[in-house]
């Protein structure tokens, strides 16, 4: 039968997209060349092989990146590269030399909301299959940390006469003297 493979696919209607006609040598006939091939071409014993194929979309989207954290590379991972950042990060929760507290950076290093990560995609982080975390600018030790201005930093008026004053600047509340070195308008 002198019939183009290019035809049958149109006749046939059940045949879908994703299956190939093969030829007697078992090489693949790309749905472009079919009508290069006739029936006589691939039939063997009354019958044409016709296999679909399904390609697995994952296999494909998935890709091992390297994670580096504040610009030190640190880890490989596999992942698809289509997934949200907000479930790159429920992964991250399982792996121990990642920090809980991290944020993910873009292209050009500014820092993503965790409230953008649900709606963006690992690949719009990606370089050269990498990305970037950072703990720069999240304060993790809150126990060595005070702030200015508390009542563990206070300025306590000193003796006018000797015109010093007593300041407490240490985390451990030891005072300290301090001597005015000002020059004063009045005599004593």
């Amino acid at each position: 039968n002198k019939t183009p493979l290019s035809n049958i696919r149109t006749l046939v209607q059940n045949i879908p997209e994703s299956a190939y006609f093969y030829t007697l040598d078992n090489d693949r006939i790309d749905v472009n060349d079919e009508e290069c091939f006739t029936v006589e071409d691939i039939i063997n014993n009354e019958e044409i092989n016709l296999k679909e194929e399904k390609e697995n979309k994952s296999e494909i989207n998935d890709v091992t990146i390297g994670i580096c954290l504040n610009g030190k590379p640190m880890i490989k991972k596999k992942f698809n590269k289509n997934i949200s950042l907000s479930d790159v990060r429920k992964e991250f929760e399982n792996i121990k030399q990642i920090p809980k507290d991290f944020d993910f950076e873009d292209l050009e290093g500014f820092k993503i909301q965790t409230d953008d990560e649900q709606s963006s995609q690992l690949t719009s982080i990606l370089h050269d299959n990498k990305i970037n975390i950072t703990t720069e600018g999240i304060d993790i030790s809150l126990n060595n940390s005070f702030l200015l201005g508390s009542p563990n930093n206070s300025t306590i008026p000193g003796n006018s006469l000797t015109g010093s004053t007593k300041s407490d600047i240490s985390i451990h509340n030891t005072e300290m003297e301090v001597a005015d070195t000002s020059t004063s308008d009045t005599d004593v």
